[in-house]
């Protein structure tokens, strides 16, 4: 049994893509079965996908334009992966259930990871020709500075408050990500012309 953790942590921090669709994949199964069961409504289950989906999306955004195979980003992307995983477990109950408050700390975690990349991309790029990338980065590290703080407060927050709280996060992602794939706004980060 320990032999068999070893060789999947050595796996997942030699080549962190590898698992990382898989986990997605397996998160959104777990919500399934939830959701089927009769844990939680439709409109938890919606609220659901679009956190674990908007987190998919933006690490994958991430890792197209700023990734290296250097030890950093497999370290990001092993806790990321642990993140996920830590959503997974904690989707029982829906947004009224004992476990979301965990489920809002792993969200916080998340973007907390996600927000250090970015600030280190930031770090990278303002030294170089390429201060757009670094204004880009910037932006997106500073928006999950803003998403975790949401996340964060939704931990301690009231029962009632957690349903708007998970819809503000997932609207401060959207609006991001809207932002974020206009051919408009990439063109003028990293000066790509049409």
């Amino acid at each position: 049994c320990c032999l068999w953790l070893v060789f999947v942590v050595v796996v997942v921090v030699l080549s962190p893509r590898l698992f990382f669709d898989l986990i997605f994949v397996s998160s959104i199964s777990k919500l399934g079965d939830a959701w089927r069961e009769g844990e939680m409504t439709t409109a938890h289950y919606a609220l659901y996908f679009m956190v674990i989906w908007s987190f998919w999306a933006q690490s994958s955004h991430y890792a197209t334009r700023f990734y290296s195979d250097d030890l950093s980003n497999k370290l990001y992307f092993f806790l990321f992966q642990g993140g996920i995983v830590g959503l997974a477990v904690n989707i029982r109950g829906g947004l009224t259930g004992p476990n979301t408050p965990y489920f809002m700390g792993f969200s916080a975690a998340i973007c907390v990871f996600e927000t250090l990349v970015h600030f280190r991309a930031w770090r990278h790029f303002r030294r170089t020709t390429h201060r757009r990338a670094a204004y880009y980065a910037l932006y997106i590290g500073t928006v999950g500075c803003l998403r975790a703080a949401v996340w964060l407060v939704g931990v301690f927050a009231a029962v009632e408050l957690r349903v708007y709280l998970f819809v503000v996060a997932i609207g401060i992602s959207y609006t991001r990500m809207a932002h974020v794939f206009t051919d408009r706004f990439l063109a003028y980060c990293f000066g790509w012309s049409k």
